[in-house]
């Protein structure tokens, strides 16, 4: 036999625990979430932070830098304080040459990921750096964003344009070589076929050139192969 007084007891006390229960479920779940959340900024502030290229957050409204690595510090000679309020678009010379504030923003934030884009960039020195540009989206506490990142290929675009030159250009003279001429060629014709025009190949010799290496040396008839181009070029 239970009393009225009872049964009021055993509901208040059994929606109390439910309560309870519903409670510590929730803050469980939240300290979860914040626990991830943290753990999620964390993996990005040491991924951000330790990139050995230059990455930075600029604001999208008026592209002024926001944050940067110790990489773009590395890179652009630019201290994080001596950086932070800089405007990304005055730093890159293409392809935003000509662009201000938004357009420019709105630009690389078209990027997206990806391989990038081949930009040239400025350095706090004055100096001109070559590298590959990719840029995202993101919102930081509710304000539109982009995140930038930039690798310094200088050294790798000095070296492959050294190579390209040694292998379409004569050493001595830098005139095109054989390869190179073909290559040219091969355009022209193609450029004459389509056009229904005429072209002309034009042989040239150096008379005595002979007499010159004999007489003179090979360095005197380097001389005149030097002087021959200066003057075809010209």
């Amino acid at each position: 036999f239970r009393t009225w007084h009872a049964d009021y007891v055993s509901i208040l006390g059994y929606v109390s625990l439910h309560l309870c229960l519903a409670i510590a479920l929730n803050a469980t779940i939240t300290r979860r979430l914040m626990d991830e959340v943290l753990a999620s900024e964390e993996k990005f502030a040491k991924a951000f932070h330790l990139a050995p290229y230059a990455r930075c957050i600029a604001r999208q409204s008026d592209g002024r830098l926001v944050e940067v690595n110790q990489g773009f510090s590395q890179i652009f000679g630019y201290g994080r304080d001596e950086a932070l309020g800089l405007g990304l678009g005055a730093l890159l010379f293409c392809p935003l040459s000509g662009d201000q504030g938004e357009t420019a923003l709105d630009r690389l934030a078209s990027l997206g990921g990806g391989m990038g884009l081949e930009v040239s960039a400025r350095r706090k020195s004055g100096q001109r750096l070559v590298g590959r540009l990719s840029c995202d989206r993101l919102a930081i506490h509710g304000e539109a964003c982009v995140l930038a990142c930039l690798s310094d290929d200088t050294e790798e675009s000095r070296l492959k344009a050294s190579l390209q030159e040694l292998a379409t250009r004569d050493s001595l003279t830098g005139l095109a070589n054989r390869r190179l001429f073909y290559e040219r060629f091969g355009i022209e014709r193609l450029h004459a076929e389509r056009e229904r025009s005429r072209m002309a190949v034009v042989s040239l010799d150096l008379d005595h050139f002979k007499a010159v290496n004999d007489e003179l040396g090979h360095g005197a008839g380097d001389a005149v192969l030097q002087e021959a181009a200066r003057r075809l070029t010209a």
